[in-house]
């Protein structure tokens, strides 16, 4: 397989022209790369989950999340590490999608190609909330904490994919709440 390097995400930062961004939640998953064949970790491992998740995938490589709900990380690990393969095990097992790294356009035009997708029941598309403006940034945080979540991901709909980490994609967390003050 060819290993393709995912964009990786900075810590979020205050921008003056956030308005026009997109917001997403934050998983707490294991990040993956669908390389048409394979899902390939962030560091250009094969991921070992049943070949159930692998059929009716499509040829393209999909950038995304390994999710298999709140608070089951460690259990996702394990289940990957031990190489595990009694489908019951994996039965909770989502693929968080939320982009094409080989197409060309910026991620607004991604976005709506992914819907065009026929993706296995397993992928979920990430809901991508449009940023108003900073407070609206704000509310959108706060009330994925209240949730239970990790936190948000923006992303600059203008942008491109890029193999490495970029301020085109940030994450915030609860840490990040005193930047509004």
């Amino acid at each position: 397989f060819i290993y393709m390097k995912p964009m990786l995400l900075k810590e979020y930062t205050r921008l003056s022209q956030i308005d026009g961004w997109f917001a997403s939640e934050k998983y707490d998953g294991i990040r993956a790369i669908w390389d048409g064949t394979n899902f390939i970790s962030r560091l250009g491992n094969v991921l070992n989950v049943p070949d159930k998740f692998k059929n009716g995938m499509p040829p393209l490589p999909l950038d995304g999340e390994l999710y298999m709900g709140k608070n089951t990380l460690l259990k996702l690990r394990t289940l990957l590490r031990r190489n595990i393969t009694e489908i019951n095990e994996w039965d909770d097992l989502n693929f968080m999608v939320f982009d094409i790294p080989e197409n060309k356009a910026p991620f607004k035009i991604r976005l709506l190609i992914l819907f065009t997708l026929n993706l296995p029941a397993f992928c979920k598309i990430v809901e991508q909330r449009l940023i108003k403006n900073n407070n609206h940034l704000k509310h959108l945080l706060t009330n994925k904490l209240k949730n239970d979540c990790e936190g948000l991901v923006i992303r600059n709909p203008n942008a491109f994919y890029e193999q490495k980490r970029s301020h085109n994609i940030m994450k915030l967390k609860k840490e990040h709440l005193t930047l509004f003050l």
